[in-house]
């Protein structure tokens, strides 16, 4: 039954005030289901009412001080028209007083492992998740974001989105895909800084916090299976192309120097998700932009067999990559790179009869085409054996 607006109002206040913390709980428990009912209504009234009051609050404190008229001129100018403050490409928050800054310090024990693994796991749960609604609560949400890139991160964006993945990889994984994970996905390329941090930050604390590969992969494969049916990963649709490549390379850790899906504590979980890298090589591999990546990624992992598949889908594409890309220049390196390491540490791998071996061949030939030294040295020695 529906609750009556003083009903309501009292509630909030009640459990602002702490009489009824139960139903904070109840309300955790119904989101963590998915229920969209009276008391998700209720818990977004609960943020909105804070905002509300914290806003008043500062606007009595801070009136009259220096530099107040100008912040009140940012927020009317926001109101009316955001593109007169300049920064036109980009998507601006809804602007509060509240000191975010404070709050990132004062809850940064949300990080601590040792908290997640003791009798106040849960209360440390309510603490995020009040946080994380707070942080979704004053972040744009509109069709906007699929073609325009937010305005620059907080200091609390950047430190919330790396607690958020710690919860990710601890709470049941219905639930922490429902609460958290899509939730920051659903942000849009506009959103990519966010999105982007949310990743880096799984795939760097998951090994350490899962408590064997099948189940950072069942967490793993969670995040790329909503990717591959989200209306805002589809790359059709989305105008922030540039922004969308580079998360999903994201998604997969091939990114950075060295790769970060390279790293020792990943590679068993790749392992048991390479029906999905296959996929992601299909879809993407012949635009320079990811096979360059990518051939970094093969050049650093140690894991022969994953070694022997990158080997194959990167000979398997160079006939169709576009010459005249930008990465041809950072392809051909990454690929040298590939070589060299098959030669040193794989010889046996490329020696053998077989189709890493061919890729192999076709890889060196390729190079010693584009006239590379070391290329060039590399078939004279592969020739002396």
């Amino acid at each position: 039954m529906p609750l009556r607006a003083d009903q309501r109002s009292q509630t909030i206040l009640d459990i602002i005030t702490g009489k009824c913390s139960f139903k904070c709980a109840n309300h955790r428990s119904d989101r963590s289901i998915g229920s969209h009912g009276q008391v998700a209504d209720l818990a977004a009234d609960i943020v909105d009412y804070l905002l509300s009051l914290n806003n008043r609050f500062a606007r009595k404190i801070l009136e009259g001080t220096p530099n107040w008229e100008w912040h009140e001129q940012r927020v009317g100018l926001l109101a009316a028209n955001s593109s007169m403050l300049g920064n036109r490409e980009r998507v601006h928050r809804h602007e509060t007083y509240m000191d975010l800054e404070v709050l990132c310090h004062g809850f940064s024990f949300l990080g601590l492992f040792e908290g997640l693994r003791s009798a106040d796991a849960p209360r440390l749960r309510k603490y995020f998740q009040l946080l994380f609604d707070l942080e979704l609560s004053v972040l744009p949400n509109s069709p906007q974001t699929d073609t325009a890139e937010f305005e620059n991160q907080y200091e609390f964006d950047v430190w919330i989105m790396p607690i958020a993945a710690i919860y990710y990889a601890t709470l049941p994984i219905a639930d922490a895909l429902q609460t958290v994970a899509v939730p920051i996905m659903s942000l849009g390329a506009g959103a990519h800084r966010w999105i982007s941090d949310f990743f880096n930050a799984f795939l760097r604390y998951a090994p350490g916090l899962c408590p064997s590969d099948s189940e950072l992969a069942d967490r793993w494969r969670a995040l790329i299976e909503f990717a591959s049916t989200s209306p805002r990963w589809d790359y059709d649709k989305v105008g922030l192309h540039y922004y969308l490549e580079q998360l999903y390379r994201d998604l997969f850790g091939i990114n950075g120097h060295p790769s970060r899906a390279a790293a020792d504590e990943l590679a068993g979980a790749l392992a048991i998700l390479r029906p999905e890298l296959e996929m992601w090589c299909d879809r993407w591999l012949e635009d320079a932009e990811f096979s360059a990546p990518f051939a970094r990624f093969i050049g650093s992992v140690a894991a022969a067999d994953m070694f022997a598949f990158g080997l194959v889908r990167l000979a398997g594409v160079l006939p169709n990559i576009d010459k005249r890309n930008r990465r041809k220049t950072e392809l051909d390196d990454a690929l040298l790179t590939v070589v060299q390491q098959a030669w040193k540490c794989h010889r046996v791998l490329v020696q053998a009869q077989g189709s890493a071996s061919d890729a192999f061949r076709r890889i060196v030939s390729y190079l010693t085409a584009q006239l590379l030294p070391q290329a060039i040295d590399l078939q004279s020695k592969i020739a002396l054996e």
